[in-house]
């Protein structure tokens, strides 16, 4: 059992409580019990029912796994915790009370986790009016968690607690619970385009996200009532465990599936390294990409594919056993990525990077057989760099990975039973009744994810115009809502969106005074739409998945090294590890390792100054690739050598990229060797040393 007390002079918020933990009890325990109510000494107390699991606050506290869903398990749980939450919360709803003080330190957790709503001193009937003169004078709730409209003072008064404050504390519960405790939601401003919370949400799982930014949301008019929240798709955890591929292999969990991937294509290397070509590969600089593209090399054997290659460029002295090769891969990428076969996305802000995205096949001007030859060479030589170093340099979106092995769906007019241009909008609509609206909802937040992650503004006008849809009848639980989109931003989104999408969503809907009146998720369907066509859609943009899913797994030979791995897993890999300076320093060894104390300091330090574009730089002059394996270390172990040469301090440092071995001058003025380190690793031809 567990005492509250309440001084004697406070028995109107005393009475308060108790007679509304009295009116909140239920069979399901969604209220902590209240056992009995006494006076003695000068206090009146509440005697409550004793919860062993503590509060969801301390909860959170033991699993940090939380954050970013690294611990499945835990974060599963919460989910089925954070339903009881807001059926809880649903419940007292029900009974025209606002809880006023929802908060991660006052729910408490029964011994199997099942939660129950507590500290229930600043709560009141919302049916006694707004300035009900009983609930004067309440005490502040937790920081933090109180809604806007509750920061606005009238008559020296704070406003009263309201229904839709405790969802937008829910709201704030979930949001420091998935993304971090020390998080500062009021101080997140609200994004001028996007209308949402500037939250570090992509930390967390999509569909959770859009149900705390709902929660969260400015108006109260805008937030879902606490039943429906309960009712979320987000707490559901499949649509979840999908999209991390927990469900792949036979629902085999894997803590880190890079790692998996990096394992078996360590092996990889070691099984063919010791199989090299015969003839020396040449290759002019310029034109890497379609020299290994004319090669069909998609088409090679196994052997010839992940075998050594000895390499050659044109009007350059020497055969490479390493560095060149490397060298070919980043030549090979770099190109790609700048023909016409990719679509770029971004790029623009500063440290964003542009993600590509499959071109139409006509704007690229290559017939189907070339289409299919040159992407099966791309995916080929992806399959290459992860088995030969761990990464590729390659910035294709997740979303194409994801529609290479079947993970998004065709969408007309690519749907499998053909559709035409005149019947798009139709097919459409009956794939709507097959997939339902909450499919869509999550899709398009999904795809919106990962175009913000190239282009946060386009990512930003699309948010605009789901902004831009408002409530058009009280919410009823289970019932497809209805919105309205005023007249005044129909023709901008007109303008925004591509005119089938946009048609979609005039025809699924009815014009009043001109405002567009639609029910369900009409808008999120006209937006998954637009998003395929622009980006995954059309243009014989399927055949050129189906031939990079042939190259990446060699014809289907190593189905099984990409099989366990989402898009974003994919990404991840390839991407490599993020470059700080204590991990390219974890891969350096220093040689003489006696007698250069004072350099070696410098050298370290002369890293820690760089950025991590100055990084990449480094690793790409010394190996002849930027990145570093997800795994943070080179294939095999391998250490790059930093090696001091006595004299020739006016030099710069030489690469010996094929060695491993990178030939430094022992500077004796650390601003010196970090201005000549900058210029060697800025040259634009490094390797001739190779």
């Amino acid at each position: 059992m567990a005492l509250k007390t309440y001084p004697e002079n406070r028995e109107t918020a005393y009475s308060r409580e108790l007679a509304m933990l009295k009116a909140l009890r239920s069979a399901d325990g969604h209220v902590v019990p209240v056992q009995g109510a006494f006076c003695a000494g000068g206090y009146l107390y509440l005697e409550l029912s004793w919860c062993t699991g503590g509060t969801l606050q301390s909860w959170c506290e033991k699993h940090p796994g939380l954050i970013g869903a690294d611990d499945t398990d835990a974060f599963v749980r919460s989910l089925r915790i954070f339903r009881h939450v807001w059926q809880a919360l649903a419940w007292v709803h029900q009974h025209s009370i606002a809880h006023g003080d929802l908060a991660l330190p006052n729910v408490l957790l029964t011994a199997d986790h099942r939660p129950m709503l507590a500290d229930f001193e600043r709560c009141r009937r919302v049916t006694s009016g707004p300035r009900d003169v009983a609930c004067r004078g309440l005490p502040p709730g937790t920081r933090d968690y109180a809604a806007p409209e509750l920061e606005e003072y009238e008559d020296g008064e704070p406003p009263l607690p309201t229904l839709p404050a405790d969802v937008y504390a829910g709201g704030t519960m979930m949001a420091k619970a998935f993304l971090g405790l020390q998080l500062s939601v009021s101080g997140c401003p609200y994004h001028p385009t996007r209308g949402q919370r500037c939250l570090p949400d992509e930390r967390t799982d999509v569909d959770l996200a859009d149900l705390f930014q709902r929660a969260l949301a400015q108006a109260p008019r805008a937030r879902p009532t606490a039943s429906s929240a309960a009712g979320h798709r987000a707490l559901d955890p499949a649509q979840f465990l999908r999209r991390r591929g927990v469900f792949c292999n036979g629902g085999e969990r894997r803590r880190s599936p890079p790692d998996a991937l990096l394992n078996k294509a360590e092996r990889l290397f070691q099984e063919y390294r010791s199989r090299p070509l015969e003839e020396p590969l040449m290759f002019s600089r310029d034109a890497v990409f379609d020299a290994i593209e004319q090669s069909r090399v998609g088409n090679w054997s196994e052997d010839a594919l992940l075998g050594e290659w000895r390499v050659m460029l044109n009007d350059e002295s020497g055969v490479d056993g390493g560095g060149l090769r490397r060298e070919v891969i980043s030549l090979f990428f770099e190109q790609f990525e700048h023909s016409r076969l990719v679509l770029s996305s971004g790029g623009d802000g500063p440290r964003q990077h542009a993600m590509l995205f499959v071109a139409d096949r006509q704007d690229a001007d290559k017939s189907p057989q070339q289409w299919r030859n040159v992407w099966t060479a791309i995916g080929a030589m992806i399959l290459r760099s992860v088995v030969h170093f761990g990464n590729a340099p390659v910035a294709l979106s997740s979303a194409v990975f994801d529609c290479a092995f079947g993970r998004i769906g065709k969408l007309p007019p690519d749907d499998p039973d053909g559709s035409t241009p005149e019947t798009a909008v139709s097919d459409l609509m009956k794939i709507r009744e097959v997939k339902g609206d909450d499919w869509a909802r999550s899709e398009v937040l999904d795809l919106l994810r990962r175009v913000r992650r190239g282009d946060a503004q386009k990512e930003a006008g699309y948010r605009w115009i789901m902004s831009q849809q408002v409530p058009a009848t009280v919410e009823t639980p289970g019932a497809p809502a209805a919105h309205s989109i005023p007249a005044d931003a129909l023709d901008t989104i007109c303008a925004m969106l591509e005119a089938p999408s946009y048609q979609f969503l005039v025809r699924n809907g009815h014009v009043v005074d001109g405002s567009l009146f639609h029910v369900g998720a009409v808008l999120e369907w006209a937006l998954l739409w637009d998003i395929y066509l622009k980006y995954l859609g059309g243009g014989d943009r399927w055949l050129a998945y189906e031939a990079l899913a042939e190259g990446l797994t060699a014809r289907g030979n190593r189905t099984d090294l990409w099989a366990p791995l989402t898009g974003a897993q994919i990404v991840d890999t390839l991407e490599g590890a993020s470059l700080t300076p204590d991990v390219v320093v974890a891969n350096l060894e220093f040689k003489p390792n006696y007698g250069y104390d004072r350099q070696v300091q410098s050298f370290k330090n002369v890293m820690e100054s760089f950025s991590t574009e100055e990084l990449s730089m480094f690793l790409r002059f010394a190996t002849g690739i930027g990145r570093l394996p997800a795994n943070r270390r080179f294939p095999t172990g391998q250490k790059l050598t930093i090696r001091f040469m006595p004299d020739h301090l006016d030099r710069l440092p030489q690469a010996h990229t094929c060695f491993w071995v990178v030939n430094l001058p022992p500077y004796e003025d650390e601003a010196d060797m970090a201005m000549k380190l900058r210029q060697a690793v800025a040259a634009p031809q490094p390797f001739a040393l190779s």
